[in-house]
């Protein structure tokens, strides 16, 4: 449930970007993966919660190039 919402915030914030299309899957049980462009930014195992500012700034990063 944690890494659901943790995504799914990221993802509202993302949407408020110009020109980024956000897409989420349903993944295995306690993954969070993340991707710009087809690269994977953010691998999240099973008890690994990654802080949501911290993917932002990652997939920031990565968009930027």
């Amino acid at each position: 449930m944690i890494k659901t919402a943790i995504a799914a915030r990221v993802a509202a914030e993302m949407k408020k970007e110009p020109g980024v299309l956000v897409t989420m899957e349903h993944g295995g049980l306690g993954e969070l993966s993340v991707s710009v462009d087809g690269r994977e930014v953010v691998s999240a195992k099973r008890f690994w919660y990654p802080n949501p500012w911290s993917v932002m700034r990652r997939v920031r990063e990565a968009v930027r190039g």
